[in-house]
């Protein structure tokens, strides 16, 4: 070969990386950090059907949706509350409970 017998590399194939999770894992139990909009569908131009309450425990029952509309970007997921509306909720307001 003609590299310098000193010179030892290792190449390493380009791979495609993981897919990134968006939102919480559904069953994940969740609570708000300040009042949410409860909504009927995963984006803003969709019915506000109610609020949930700071600390209000609820469980995650659906995979994350992007809404595109508006800017930036909002992603929803759908909650069971404990009491009160369940719907779709902006996850930015939301923690692990």
């Amino acid at each position: 070969s003609w590299y310098p017998s000193w010179l030892h590399a290792t190449i390493i194939p380009d791979s495609t990386p993981p897919p990134v999770q968006l939102g919480f894992s559904i069953g994940t139990n969740v609570k708000p950090i300040v009042q949410v909009n409860v909504r009927s569908e995963p984006r803003l131009a969709s019915t506000l059907i109610g609020t949930q309450p700071a600390g209000m425990i609820g469980s995650v029952i659906s995979v994350a949706v992007v809404d595109t509309v508006p800017s930036p970007d909002i992603i929803y997921q759908k909650i069971d509350w404990g009491q009160g509306v369940d719907g779709y909720c902006g996850i930015d307001k939301l923690v692990v409970a």
